[in-house]
């Protein structure tokens, strides 16, 4: 788990007719976000996991993408997981001097604000090809993509122990705010996970 600030966002048991899980975190769209700064070594920065459990509060036609995670040292040099600002659907991106190294994004689109999502997101550098970057959905394997670069070796920023991690945020601005529910957010360097291990 990241821990860090949660200056603003709230933590609600019930919205609406919606279910909610108890505990979770909302981060509705405006200043909320989590942040942290390791200043540690990693057990590897070639691989590793996301695993979060989350929920769409509010969808698309937004001018920016909706940041679920993002760490890094700026545009040229950055990692993000992300929800498209229009179209709604989820993007993993990894830039390394300006040049994405991975890009991976989902042809399906995440616009029901009435259902968690179990999302499973297992990076590997040393693998070819897909297997880079493998994505579950609510335990299934994701498959079907609008684009899919993935020419990442090497150390992977995502697992980089000297950048920021934010939640909901971009780490060098102020945007691209979350807007859903997160009951559950895992980052585990050293291993790259199915959604069995969880």
């Amino acid at each position: 788990m990241i821990p860090g600030t949660f200056p603003f966002a709230t933590l609600k048991k019930t919205r609406g007719s919606g279910h909610v899980i108890e505990g979770s975190g909302l981060f509705n769209g405006g200043a909320n976000f989590l942040t942290r700064t390791t200043n540690s070594s990693p057990t590897s920065e070639t691989i590793g996991t996301f695993e979060f459990i989350m929920k769409r509060a509010g969808l698309g036609a937004v001018s920016t993408d909706q940041v679920i995670m993002e760490t890094g040292d700026g545009a040229s040099n950055r990692g993000i997981i992300s929800f498209n600002g229009t179209d709604d659907y989820l993007r993993v991106l990894q830039k390394v001097s300006g040049s994405a190294t991975l890009d991976i994004q989902l042809t399906g689109v995440w616009r029901d604000p009435s259902a968690y999502i179990h999302c499973v997101i297992a990076l590997d550098s040393s693998q070819s090809g897909t297997n880079k970057c493998k994505i579950y959905v609510n335990g299934v394997q994701q498959t079907d993509f609008r684009a899919n670069t993935a020419t990442a070796t090497g150390n992977l920023i995502f697992f980089d122990g000297s950048e920021t991690q934010e939640i909901s945020k971009r780490p060098e601005y102020s945007s691209g705010y979350l807007n859903a529910y997160i009951s559950r957010f895992c980052m585990i360097d050293g291993q790259a996970l199915a959604p069995t291990d969880f």
